[in-house]
């Protein structure tokens, strides 16, 4: 008698034993299925996220950053729900040109330097002409600006994947007619993403 309840207890324990493993195996799963869903850009976009307002001593602003109730800055970095947005505004370039300044080509080249850690983000450079600027070709200037800055970042031979586009003076910042409002649409814009299920045309 003394025999068979042992016997009985050790099935019990086997069985709940069992019954244990199942359970942390399952639970291992769905943590790896959380883990594939979760890219290596995307962990780069989060790290970049805190790494940059620090590199760059430059605020980081959420999503709901409106630049018609907060001036901009220099730099502006706002960070989106996938993505992170960098808007260089001001004298980014020589008047009706494609030429970046001097100040400018030194923020591209500080911003280079970070990004070569971070392989895995896609780079998309859009650049804005603004309605007063003396052209009849604010497309062709815009795609310019936007591949004079791309061709920084190409000749310091980072290894990101990177588009350049123009937006032509379709998508002002700012739709007052002052001076310092159209020098701040006559911009440059970099959205940095995770992966490219992510991106968006900026110029839409």
């Amino acid at each position: 008698m003394i025999e068979r309840n042992i016997h009985i207890t050790l099935l019990l324990f086997l069985l709940l034993f069992s019954s244990a493993c199942s359970h942390k195996t399952v639970k291992t799963s769905i943590q790896e299925e959380n883990l594939t869903a979760y890219t290596v850009g995307d962990y780069e976009i989060e790290t970049l996220s805190k790494e940059l307002p620090k590199a760059l001593a430059i605020p980081l602003h959420t999503k709901d950053f409106n630049p018609q109730n907060s001036a901009l800055d220099e730099i502006t970095l706002i960070k989106l729900d996938h993505a992170l947005k960098l808007i260089l505004n001001g004298m980014i370039f020589e008047p009706n040109s494609a030429t970046p300044v001097e100040n400018a080509v030194y923020i591209v080249q500080d911003l280079t330097s970070i990004l070569k850690k971070y392989p895995h983000i896609i780079i998309q450079v859009t650049g804005h002409s603004d309605s007063l600027e003396k052209t009849s070709h604010h497309q062709d200037l815009s795609d310019n600006r936007a591949i004079s800055i791309a061709e920084i970042l190409y000749k310091l031979d980072t290894k990101n994947e990177t588009y350049a586009k123009g937006c032509s003076d379709k998508k002002p910042l700012f739709i007052d007619n002052h001076q310092s409002d159209n020098l701040s649409n006559a911009r440059v814009e970099i959205t940095l993403y995770g992966n490219k299920e992510n991106m968006i045309d900026q110029c839409q």
